[in-house]
Formats: structure tokens, C-alpha cells, sequence
């Protein structure tokens, strides 16, 4: 259901406890360390 309303509305990036849920996904998903991660490189 979050991936079909992410896709509907343009959404780019999910942020999931569990990334093997999307592994089929044409979404990019992070889980929530990999994304503060990534605010300060």
C-alpha cells in the first residue's frame, strides 16, 4: 500500500525499518540510520 501511494504521488525515496519489503521496488528506500547517514556526507 506505501509503495503503490509513493508511486501515485511522486514520492522518490521511502524510509523503511525493513528494506527487504521493497526489494522489488523502482523506488529507492533507506532505512532511517542510512538516512540521516546521508545528510551529513
Amino acid at each position: 500500500m506505501k509503495y503503490f501511494t509513493a508511486v501515485n504521488n511522486g514520492i522518490t525515496l521511502i524510509i523503511t525499518r525493513n528494506k527487504a519489503d521493497y526489494k522489488r521496488s523502482k523506488i529507492d528506500t533507506l532505512t532511517a540510520e542510512e538516512f540521516l547517514k546521508s545528510l551529513t556526507d
